[in-house]
């Protein structure tokens, strides 16, 4: 199996230290390097916009800038993309340790206390923390990105459609501010309720509604049908779909205004059907009565 290629920054100006950090690194084993270095701390800082740098070996002391400092630099200028660092300094300082590491360093080695053990653990310690911050940064903005597509959706549906969403038993898990108005429920009154207690009347596993239900859950089709909502003598167009989570999502649209409408214009046209037999009731007695007449007087 090949080892894993690391890319180490060595931002160091004693060629003899840089010498000993490859060394050192090299005979541990585990990892394949490409080592970068610099002297300089300003030619290091663009040396990162360049190249993908896996972690950084920093030298406290560099004739330019500070550590500290190029640590500010580089966390100002690279942000949460900035490689690792690990700092080493010839002076056992506790106050610059503590420095280093509130500034962004993943660790503090003392040059004279430097082992190859110690430098293959701090680097390889480092790379990991930031393995586990990009999986964990990525991990994030997926969730974020799902969030936000459902909310997304879920405010387009609050000025549309009411929706609800239910578990495989029928417990509501969720619903919009359009189900809210539509129904007059809040909802934290329903929300974790089984749907048939909510609305036994007209959503009871016996009822029309109640067996689509149970019918689109059982098959895991979605279907499509109109019942009366009556609790407030409302005409539902219902569209039902599974969820991924073993659930349905019920999409509720208000047709009342229509169904009054159709039910306006079958009452005109029956009406009309009616005038129209009796119209011609009349007019077929009127025709009857002359010939009637003339029949008669033959």
């Amino acid at each position: 199996m090949n080892s894993r290629l690391l890319t180490l920054l060595l931002v160091e100006d004693s060629p003899e230290d840089r010498d000993v950090f490859r060394t050192y690194l090299r005979a541990m084993g585990e990892y394949s390097y490409r080592f970068l270095e610099e002297e300089s701390a300003e030619a290091a800082l663009t040396l990162c916009k360049q190249e993908h740098v896996d972690c950084i070996l920093l030298d406290y002391d560099l004739p330019e800038l500070s550590g500290l400092e190029f640590l500010k630099r580089l966390v100002d200028e690279e942000g949460l993309l900035r490689p690792p660092v690990v700092m080493v300094t010839g002076r056992g300082n506790e106050r610059i340790a503590v420095d280093a590491l509130k500034g962004g360093a993943s660790d503090y080695l003392v040059k004279s206390e430097i082992t190859q053990e110690s430098l293959y653990r701090a680097v390889r310690n480092a790379v990991e923390k930031e393995d586990i911050r990009k999986r964990l940064t990525e991990q994030r903005a997926l969730t974020g990105l799902a969030e936000a597509r459902l909310q997304a959706a879920l405010e387009v549906l609050e000025r549309g459609d009411a929706l609800i969403v239910v578990d495989k038993d029928f417990r509501i898990l969720l619903v919009n501010s359009s189900q809210e108005r539509q129904s007059q429920r809040k909802r934290e009154d329903i929300l974790t309720r089984s749907l048939w207690d909510v609305w036994p009347e007209s959503l009871a596993p016996e009822s029309k509604s109640g067996k689509e239900l149970q019918r689109a859950m059982r098959e895991r089709v979605a279907i499509q049908y109109e019942g009366l909502f009556a609790p407030l003598d409302m005409w539902l167009d219902i569209s039902v779909y599974p969820t991924r989570e073993g659930g349905l999502a019920l999409f509720l649209r208000d047709v009342s205004e229509k169904k009054r409408t159709e039910e306006r214009i079958r009452t005109e046209e029956r009406r009309r059907s009616e005038f129209e037999q009796q119209l011609i009731g009349i007019v077929s007695h009127d025709l009857r009565n002359p010939i009637t007449a003339i029949s008669l007087g033959v």
